[in-house]
């Protein structure tokens, strides 16, 4: 899907009008770039990309980083801020999908996820807010005992900080008492997501990256045993290609995008909470998901704002939805909302897959893409990021490479969310879990 444009060339929301400014990243320019050659061409400064070339430049490899928009326009700017551990599937079924000999490895790298995102941000000093509290999975029914009991007891076997809240411990936590129990996962926290990706550029500059905004790529293709990449009307030539454009895939690439569903996500955000409001809700700051099949997230920001996100529209743009039913369940969740103004709201896409695992694949030798995070994408990107420039560089096997997958009748699969979506919503009020 194309990156929409915007009049300031900052994605919708809360983020860019909270963020420091980012590094200066001009357009390429014929005169200076035609013909420029380097090892390595990313295509895409969010996350992914910019976690790549950042890892990639630290080992002296030459890169340049193209983007379509502006650094972290795509759903690294749009997200809800959570560093979310772990995947959206449990240990066990990671196993199942990958084997045993391979899991290990996957749910090393899966696990260590958020690790890496505070480490890189205590590396560069990047100031985006950070906070790691814990992140808390809510169930707000008994239906939802076992999503939790499953995860804590497969994550704990593995060595992850997890623990068992139960309903007077969520109350506390959180400031709510509609909630019967929750999973605490210390691995976990929350951050100003554009900030992250404007620090994770300043970094790969730093480190000896070329970043390029304004640049769409209109063409990859094979030249003289390397690789040809045609943006903005000029044309550099490199070893290797990086794609990093998730949901925001266009045609640049064959059959890309039918690799990944982009679903909505909308958010809302209010002005800072007065004191009294503030000391009521979420007082040590953890963000916060449910184990609903349709299911509500959120968080506090620095400045004492309450945000809260939700599945957005199904075939409209999410980017300045009013974000409506997010902020009717924060008044439910916490009444004491009642007269706080609201004062942004804003969406984007999340990349989902067919079964809900991320993709790194191989789409032709010296071209590679990672992709699909299920809406965990701050630690999961950055992660693959690093996956990314491991198999670079030394050909590492610890995230297995397939080949490009699309899904058959891709054109298909976003209607089939939307009814999915709604019959969720319905067992979540017949049956919730």
């Amino acid at each position: 899907m194309p990156i929409p444009t915007s009049p300031d060339g900052n994605p919708p929301g809360l983020w860019a009008a909270a963020a420091p400014d980012g590094p200066e990243c001009g357009a390429l320019e014929r005169h200076r770039d035609q013909g420029a050659e380097c090892d390595v061409i990313v295509i895409g400064a969010g996350f992914t990309g910019l976690s790549t070339a950042l890892h990639l430049a630290s080992r002296g490899v030459s890169v340049r980083v193209l983007e379509s928009g502006s650094i972290g326009f795509g759903a690294s700017g749009r997200n809800g801020g959570q560093v979310n551990p772990g995947w959206y599937i449990t240990p066990d079924r990671i196993r199942t999908l990958y084997g045993s000999a391979k899991a290990e490895r996957v749910l090393d790298a899966a696990g260590g996820a958020c690790d890496r995102v505070f480490a890189l941000i205590d590396q560069h000093e990047i100031a985006c807010d950070a906070v790691r509290p814990g992140y808390i999975q809510a169930a707000p029914s008994a239906g939802g005992f076992k999503i939790l009991n499953d995860k804590i007891r497969q994550w704990s076997a593995l060595g992850a900080p997890v623990e068992y809240l139960g309903h007077d411990e969520m109350t506390e936590l959180i400031g709510t008492r509609n909630y019967e129990a929750g999973m605490l996962d210390r691995r976990g926290g929350n951050l100003n997501p554009l900030a992250y990706a404007r620090g994770l550029a300043a970094a790969a500059i730093t480190a000896g990256a070329h970043i390029h905004t304004r640049s769409a790529v209109t063409s990859v293709r094979r030249s003289n045993n390397r690789w040809s990449v045609s943006a903005a009307n000029v044309q550099l030539n490199c070893d290797q290609v990086v794609f990093a454009t998730n949901a925001y895939t266009d045609n640049a690439w064959p059959g890309l995008r039918q690799a990944v569903i982009p679903v909505s996500s909308v958010i809302a955000a209010t002005e800072p909470l007065a004191d009294n409001i503030r000391h009521s809700i979420l007082i040590h700051r953890h963000a916060v998901s449910e184990t609903a099949r349709v299911f509500y997230y959120y968080k506090l920001d620095g400045h004492g704002r309450f945000l809260i996100g939700c599945k957005g529209p199904a075939f409209s743009a999410p980017d300045h939805h009013p974000a409506t039913r997010a902020r009717a369940a924060a008044l439910q969740l916490f009444p004491q909302l009642g007269n706080v103004a609201w004062e942004f709201s804003w969406g984007g896409y999340v990349a989902v897959t067919s079964d809900m695992r991320p993709r790194l694949m191989q789409l032709a030798p010296g071209v590679l893409t990672a992709m699909g995070y299920q809406g965990r994408g701050i630690a999961m990107a950055t992660e693959m990021g690093y996956e990314l420039s491991q198999h670079i560089l030394d050909g590492d096997k610890r995230f297995p490479l397939t080949p490009l997958k699309r899904l058959p009748m891709h054109f298909a699969h976003r209607p089939a969310v939307f009814a999915k979506v709604l019959t969720a919503r319905i067992m979540d009020r017949i049956k919730p879990s």
